[in-house]
């Protein structure tokens, strides 16, 4: 639902979220955790190049205005608490924040007042985790995605029928979901040598792959599906996430269960969360790959869903090799994903996962999976764009890739752009990947 603090020609007395094309303006207002001199974490909330600490706001009497219920909530360590909440309170406490740091009124006026105290310069702190991750779930949700892979790892482009009907999905590991910037150690697993014969070795066909989170917010009960148009009420907002896969190590464990140390070591998310409330000016209406799609089931299916169940956001990844780095050569961009190319909506995402009766929790993150294009050069994943490994292709400075190699570095950069609109930006995700632990 649009309202004023999408208005496009609103502004912010913090100068430097006027920029054009600046991540955060005030239209925005993503949530993060920070550390300053390693003290304990405080909430606070993005604006241009600075952030709103928000229990130096609750200090200083800024939020007075708001209920104490919520005030609590904002000054603790993770989002959680207030992940917990409801819509009307995210949509109230967005609001509250909009008038301290739009241009002018009596809100802002205060706010100024207490300007050195209230705002820290986002260079200065460092950026953790912003909730604690109960659970993390990995959706396969583009249909390009899933013809490419199951001709890559099987040979036949015939989609599995179950797709069509339901977006997939496996439990993943939260434990070893960590923020951008922290390492990533190359993973050791068993890889098929010979048929059916493996060998204990470090991955040789290292990869990413570029999702969307969707950050839970209330939940539901056990037992208690959540329906399709209720579903976002459930959802709190959304980061940028890397799902690193170790492609040889998954494609001998993955039959008959699934994926498990092929995908367990590590996944990257950006620290900001932009909330569904910012994304409102970035609807659209749901798509298909082809008009011969099946029609969902009642449960996944609804009039809402269809007009405006989908999201506008663009994500480019990036990759840059240790020798780029030392010769300061900019970032190779990879490939160029719009979550518009991904078929089942976070909507839908949401009703399956609960459908059975599973309970979701605050801060459950789930990925949207691979974010892949119709074409090839789409493919948000080196296992796509190789062919399994079968093609390389070259770096701005000669090196050749089909695989990520010790010393590589992975960036997403995301936003959400329309005509009309300031950029809605989600920040990046950045991991390197450094050698297994233990090895000379």
């Amino acid at each position: 639902m649009l309202d004023h603090t999408h208005a496009a020609d609103a502004v912010s007395w913090i100068e430097s979220a006027n920029i054009q094309g600046v991540d955060f303006p005030i239209q925005n207002l993503p949530y993060c955790a920070f550390q300053n001199n390693d003290t304990v974490a405080r909430l606070g909330v993005g604006i241009g190049d600075q952030i709103l600490d928000l229990s130096a706001c609750a200090q200083a009497g800024l939020l007075s205005a708001l209920p104490d219920s919520i005030v609590q909530t904002l000054q603790q360590s993770t989002m959680n608490a207030f992940m917990s909440l409801n819509r009307a309170a995210w949509r109230q406490t967005r609001h509250h924040f909009f008038s301290m740091l739009v241009s002018e009124g009596p809100q802002a006026d205060q706010t100024i007042k207490f300007r050195s105290e209230v705002l820290v310069a986002q260079a200065d702190v460092s950026l953790v985790m912003p909730m604690d991750i109960g659970d993390f779930t990995d959706y396969e949700c583009s249909h390009h995605h899933a013809v490419r892979m199951r001709k890559i790892m099987s040979g036949t482009s015939k989609p599995l029928a179950n797709g069509f009907y339901l977006p997939r999905a496996y439990h993943g590991r939260a434990s070893s979901v960590v923020v951008s910037g922290e390492p990533i150690y190359l993973p050791l697993g068993q890889i098929e040598e010979e048929k059916e014969i493996p060998a204990y070795k470090p991955s040789e066909k290292f990869d990413y792959e570029l999702e969307l989170g969707i950050i839970i917010g209330a939940g539901n009960k056990r037992g208690h599906p959540i329906a399709i148009d209720d579903a976002e009420d459930n959802i709190f907002g959304f980061c940028l996430v890397n799902d690193w896969s170790a492609r040889d190590i998954q494609k001998w464990e993955r039959l008959p269960l699934g994926p498990f140390l092929g995908k367990s070591h590590a996944t990257s998310m950006s620290p900001w969360i932009v909330t569904l409330e910012a994304l409102a000016p970035f609807r659209a209406p749901q798509t298909h790959p082809g008009a011969d799609w099946p029609e969902p089931l009642e449960y996944l299916s609804s009039d809402r869903n269809r007009a405006e169940g989908a999201l506008d956001v663009a994500i480019d990844v990036y990759l840059s090799s240790e020798k780029m780095r030392e010769n300061d050569d900019e970032p190779h961009k990879n490939s160029s994903n719009r979550l518009l190319d991904v078929h089942w909506t976070i909507s839908q995402i949401v009703a399956q996962h609960t459908s059975g009766g599973c309970n979701l929790r605050p801060g459950d993150l789930i990925g949207s999976g691979t974010i892949s294009g119709p074409a090839p050069h789409e493919s948000a994943c080196l296992y796509e764009l190789s062919e399994g490994g079968k093609t390389t292709f070259n770096l701005p400075n000669g090196e050749i890739r089909s695989f990520l190699q010790v010393g590589d570095e992975v960036t997403f950069r995301g936003a959400s752009i329309k005509e009309g609109y300031p950029r809605i930006g989600f920040g990046e995700v950045v991991g390197r990947v450094l050698p297994p632990v233990g090895s000379k």
